[in-house]
């Protein structure tokens, strides 16, 4: 229906599909609240590596997520939504620009996987800017049910390479569903080992890595 399917990778609970073509993979992100087994909708999310969810279930909130190296001085909320709208429909947008980051939330959770599936892209005035899942945390900041961006000094930790299945790949699932997979790649002062296109670049692989 959306493409020709390179690879299955499967897991109880979850699987990774990978497209021959990023436009197979574009259109499976899209219909984000189509997807259903049996009458059951299941999760589509975004295939990469996200340090801001450093184990594999990590629960994420589905419609929102963190900005982070943005320009303390030339970013304004406007801009951020006019950029973002191009992926669904933005609701709000929350900048913290004496510290570098803020969050975007959209109308549905599409818009969220669409601008993770694009991380190497994301640029204001030729600068590259990184996107992240927003973790749920509770009041006292562990992982669970609640709001917030669990993190160090508010984002340190929360850069982060990207490793996607050929750069074609999806994860499926249903609660439990996983969306990243631990390339390895460390982190430098909170930003990724890459800041400009061509220094540490993106992992990629042939087939779906196997997860522990």
């Amino acid at each position: 229906y959306y493409g020709r399917v390179k690879h299955i990778f499967m897991k109880p609970g979850f699987c990774s599909v990978t497209f021959e073509s990023e436009d197979a993979v574009r259109k499976v992100l899209k219909d984000y609240h189509t997807h259903k087994i049996k009458g059951r909708w299941f999760e589509v999310r975004a295939f990469g590596t996200f340090a801001a969810t450093p184990e594999a279930r990590t629960p994420t909130e589905k419609d929102r997520i963190f900005l982070g190296a943005l320009d303390k001085r030339h970013t304004e909320a406007a801009t951020l939504r006019d950029y973002f709208s191009q992926y669904d429909e933005v609701v709000n947008v929350d900048l913290k620009l004496d510290k570098g980051f803020g969050f975007v939330t959209f109308r549905t959770g599409k818009g969220k996987q669409m601008a993770l599936w694009d991380h190497d892209k994301h640029r204001l005035d030729g600068k590259w800017f990184d996107v992240q899942p927003c973790v749920l945390v509770d009041k006292g900041g562990e992982k669970g049910k609640g709001d917030g961006f669990k993190g160090e000094k508010g984002w340190g930790k929360h850069g982060g390479d990207k490793g996607f299945a050929g750069g074609k790949g999806v994860f499926s699932g249903f609660a439990q569903g996983v969306n990243r997979y631990d390339s390895g790649r460390g982190l430098e002062k909170g930003f990724p080992r890459r800041d400009a296109p061509g220094k540490g670049g993106t992992s990629r692989f042939d087939s779906p890595p196997a997860l522990p």
